[in-house]
């Protein structure tokens, strides 16, 4: 099956999928990212309009395997690296950061959303739907992981494939090798954390 790459941004990132379309042109791996308005209320309310973005990519595309991907990142792998992790045997294709807690306190499950990898199916529409309705209903200051964590718990028989961690690695994971690395367009990380840290000690 073909494969593509697709993803949104908002105008300022434009720079992002403009460095993003000349990276991917350079391997010669066929793309589609579309502008949409930026929403007024954080990050968090843009980024939660990723499952609706989705959904619009594989209607647009059928016929083909969808990466989907954040637009602020580098491919530093090949296109058949790309095609390769394309090819999952699960309905959706994502990594999990995991580890344990301290002081015996359980474990934590993380999905990165940055890079993922979607079959044009019925069940991959019905998870993408709900991961939708979740999103457009979280509490304020809900991130697109959490929905799609969520998501994961309200469909049963949807198949998940885990994507080996070097297709969607951050810097400070200090992968030697890693196929797709993300950046953080974000520039209001440290003041965006205090105040999600306020609103929780108001409201417990």
């Amino acid at each position: 099956m073909l494969t593509i790459v697709c993803g949104w941004y908002t105008p300022d990132y434009q720079h992002w999928v403009d460095r993003l379309r000349i990276n991917l042109d350079n391997i010669d791996v066929k793309h589609d990212f579309v502008e949409v308005e930026k929403k007024e209320g954080g990050w968090e309310v843009n980024t939660n309009q990723k499952p609706s973005q989705i959904i619009a990519a594989l209607k647009r595309h059928p016929d083909k395997r969808i990466i989907f991907i954040d637009v602020d990142c580098v491919v530093l792998g090949t296109k058949e690296q790309l095609i390769t992790m394309a090819n999952i045997s699960g309905d959706i294709g994502v990594h999990f950061r995991s580890r344990f807690r301290k002081y015996a306190r359980g474990n934590k499950l993380h999905p990165r959303t940055g890079t993922m990898v979607f079959k044009s199916s019925e069940v991959t529409l019905r998870f993408l739907e709900t991961w939708k309705h979740l999103s457009e209903n979280a509490p304020l200051y809900t991130s697109d992981q959490a929905a799609f964590a969520v998501a994961m718990g309200r469909c049963p028989g949807v198949s998940l494939t885990v994507l080996d961690e070097n297709m969607v690695s951050i810097p400070a994971d200090k992968n030697p090798n890693p196929l797709i690395l993300h950046d953080r367009g974000r520039t209001d990380v440290k003041k965006h954390w205090i105040v999600k840290a306020m609103i929780r000690a108001i409201t417990r």
